[in-house]
């Protein structure tokens, strides 16, 4: 059962990802000024759900784009970080992870779900 929740937990985790990285395939492209010089925020539920990121963010970062993903672990953004934010080639990449890494983490197994 642990190995079937974990393997949930990674579907699921992908499916967001991906779903997420269209979405900002669109926006990024719509806001095509953003092309050069922004900083990508990766992350989370606590970047995702951040509203006003970029407002909050303006003086430190004239452009930028959320490609948080609530629930994400640190394996999830890296497994997704390229279709979520490298594709850009952006100038900053700031990233908060971790917090979802204890909330799923299954004594005996690793990150992925294999026994240790």
């Amino acid at each position: 059962r642990i190995l079937v929740f974990s393997g949930a937990v990674t579907l699921v985790m992908d499916a967001l990802a991906r779903e997420r990285a269209e979405a900002l395939h669109a926006q990024f492209w719509q806001d095509s000024h953003m092309v050069k010089n922004f900083t990508c925020f990766l992350g989370d539920s606590e970047i995702d759900l951040w509203q006003a990121l970029c407002e909050d963010m303006r003086e430190w970062s004239a452009d930028c784009l959320n490609a948080g993903f609530g629930g994400s672990r640190s394996v999830d953004l890296l497994r997704h970080a390229h279709s979520l934010c490298f594709r850009w080639r952006p100038r900053t990449l700031l990233i908060h992870t971790g917090g979802n890494d204890w909330d799923f983490r299954i004594p005996g197994f690793s990150d992925d779900g294999e026994r240790q």
